[in-house]
């Protein structure tokens, strides 16, 4: 009889068990792009799985005015079209060549080799990976109209972001006012950078912060250039999530200057100091800590179909994540742990937090395993550790109940 009810009580745990498991977050994947800090050249991701190439040490010849680029390199084959001569291999220029390779701000310097393309609207450089890669970040110098780049899997195009959408995000000029005449943008960990700090070479600047726009630089002596004022200059980072997987990156459209190019076979998460800046596949979720003291940071989300909300990676030390919200102070509409979106529109979610309890003090001044486990079930975020223990003290007294009606039983049928 016994037997039995131990049978059922375990049956009844499971159960339950079941029933209080977070939702496992399922999505389609998607690619976000994300901006560096004004003057940064370099990646600031996990050093797993990453590969950097700077372009310096190649061999070969390069030149000012660019000769035929290697076709192979440790990031991966280099091919070209319409002929080899689109790839070009330059010494540093007014408009290319970084001066570091740290995910810090840099200004000065006398710059690096650099790739770019030929003058040739339809040309293009594609860089075929060893391996599929999950992050690919490059410092892209005084972009042109009609740059583009396009991300492949296999030979199927799965992304693609051009000159316009870092006008969007920076505008097309310098501001008049600089450097914050047309605004700022806000990294994830709540730094403003003015968007005239993104315009001009950072070799030409003489500090950081900047006090003064990018001066004049003189490119093999035809004298000093202004018109690099004109360009963005940035960092850029892809994250790709999910089921995406880059296998190949092609650069195209006239005087495609970049360098630095990096990328990682392993998910990367976004650093705090990054500026989230759109989804290039479907719809985005983009999630933000909620509170100063927050640490962490999460990669937005991105799909093309409904999936579950990704799973919170901020931590606040004496705090119990509760959920989402649309408004940090959670007065907007609240999304669980976990929830499911249907990815129809864009969406910026806020992490939500409630003091976490203090254990009581158990009874002789030592500790006690109830008030860790109790510690424990807080720390993990989840809001039903209340309710499972009262369901196992519920359980509990139902115990002690049909013990006692099954001991009960067995009396009367001895006395009979």
């Amino acid at each position: 009889m016994m037997r039995q009810i131990a049978g059922i009580i375990t049956t009844i745990l499971a159960t339950l068990a079941v029933g209080v498991a977070p939702a496992q977050a399922t999505t389609s994947g998607g690619i976000a792009l994300y901006l560096s800090g004004p003057l940064v050249q370099g990646a600031e991701i996990d050093s797993a799985g990453t590969l950097t190439e700077n372009f310096n040490g190649l061999g070969g010849s390069p030149t000012l005015n660019g000769s035929t680029c290697p076709t192979t390199l440790a990031i991966g084959t280099v091919s070209t079209s319409p002929s080899t001569a689109a790839c070009q291999y330059r010494t540093p220029g007014i408009y290319g060549g970084a001066a570091a390779t740290t995910s810090s701000p840099v200004f000065g310097g006398d710059g690096s080799n650099y790739f770019g393309t030929d003058g040739n609207s339809s040309s293009a450089i594609t860089f075929t990976f060893p391996a599929g890669v999950k992050y690919v970040g490059f410092w892209w110098s005084g972009g042109n109209r009609g740059n583009v780049v396009t991300f492949y899997n296999g030979a199927t195009e799965i992304a693609s972001l051009d000159t316009l959408d870092l006008e969007t995000i920076l505008g097309a000029n310098p501001p008049s006012s600089w450097p914050s005449g047309n605004g700022s943008v806000t990294s994830m960990g709540g730094t403003a950078y003015p968007k005239g700090h993104y315009f001009g070479n950072p070799r030409g600047y003489a500090q950081y912060p900047p006090t003064s726009q990018s001066a004049a630089l003189s490119q093999g002596g035809f004298g000093p250039y202004t018109e690099h004022r004109g360009y963005v200059y940035s960092y850029l980072n892809l994250f790709l999530t999910g089921d995406q997987t880059a296998t190949s990156v092609k650069f195209s459209g006239n005087g495609f200057e970049f360098d630095n190019l990096t990328t990682s076979t392993l998910e990367q998460t976004p650093a705090a100091s990054l500026v989230f800046a759109k989804g290039l596949i479907g719809k985005t979720v983009q999630f933000l800590s909620g509170a100063t003291d927050a640490t962490g940071s999460m990669v937005a989300q991105a799909s093309t179909a409904a999936a579950n909300l990704s799973a919170n990676r901020f931590q606040r030390s004496g705090y119990t994540f509760t959920g989402w919200n649309t408004a940090e102070n959670g007065t907007g509409t609240p999304y669980a742990a976990g929830a499911n979106f249907n990815f129809a529109t864009d969406l910026t979610l806020y992490a939500q937090w409630q003091l976490a309890p203090t254990p009581p003090p158990s009874a002789g001044g030592g500790g006690s395993s109830g008030g860790l486990a109790a510690t424990q079930l807080a720390a993990t975020g989840a809001d039903y550790s209340l309710g499972l223990l009262a369901a196992v003290g519920t359980l509990s007294l139902g115990v002690v109940a049909i013990t006692a009606t099954a001991a009960h039983a067995q009396r009367r049928r001895r006395s009979l």
